[in-house]
């Protein structure tokens, strides 16, 4: 019985593990897109707004803290 329960849990298990990274990539392209745009729109200002330069480092780390917690 126990061997018949490992031979049907072995492929779903692996399934949800492949399904799980799958996701984990997904999202990190997504925030890495992102992230991106957001440099490009940047970058693309004639001059930086004080506000913006105020408001530039946390949300920066927030991506990052975003970026890390889909890779942990």
């Amino acid at each position: 019985m126990s061997a018949l329960l490992t031979l049907l849990a072995a492929p779903l298990l692996a399934t949800l593990l492949a399904v799980l990274i799958a996701v984990l990539l997904a999202t990190l392209a997504t925030l890495l897109f992102a992230l991106a745009t957001a440099l490009i729109l940047i970058a693309r200002l004639p001059a930086l707004p004080t506000t913006l330069i105020t408001l530039l480092p946390p949300l920066l780390a927030a991506l990052l803290r975003l970026l890390l917690l889909a890779l942990s």
